[in-house]
């Protein structure tokens, strides 16, 4: 049976996960597939100095279940969203799937067609249970470049 079907999944998930990398001063171009995807678990990483552009059929970081006490600090983060069969439409620029207590900080967005940073608690696919929430997360002092804004979709 599936570990999140049972209590302690969480703690589980966090303690199998990578933990404590630093991603510095990289590009990182994205090719259909999302740039920096952290995994269900994932915590205590870091991606500063850095640029993420090119294009992605999904978000350009995407925050999954369980990770938590990530930082996005001083990056530019431009990567184009196009809209796949499988999504009704773009994705957002930073999904934070129930994740928690993640800060990010000091970074300009562009390419904010399809939405900036979007907090939310999937319902979970193929069977697995999201035990964590987006809770304690931190955003500050972030830039958020608009060509034009319609309204339709948020930075936060």
């Amino acid at each position: 049976m599936c570990s999140s079907h049972y209590l302690g999944h969480t703690s589980r998930a966090r303690q199998a996960a990578p933990t404590e990398i630093t991603l510095d001063q990289l590009v990182i171009t994205g090719e259909r597939r999302t740039p920096l995807y952290l995994a269900p678990g994932v915590t205590h990483t870091t991606l500063s100095n850095s640029e993420l552009n090119g294009e992605a059929v999904a978000a350009a970081v995407y925050l999954d279940a369980e990770s938590a006490f990530n930082t996005l600090r001083d990056n530019f983060i431009h990567t184009t969203r196009y809209k796949a069969h499988w999504y009704s439409s773009p994705r957002e620029l930073i999904s934070v799937d129930c994740s928690s207590y993640n800060a990010i900080i000091n970074n300009r967005f562009s390419a904010l067609s399809s939405g900036g940073i979007y907090l939310y608690r999937n319902c979970g696919l193929k069977g697995v249970v999201r035990h964590a929430r987006p809770y304690g997360n931190q955003i500050i002092n972030n830039v958020f470049y608009y060509k034009s804004y319609s309204g339709l979709k948020p930075a936060v």
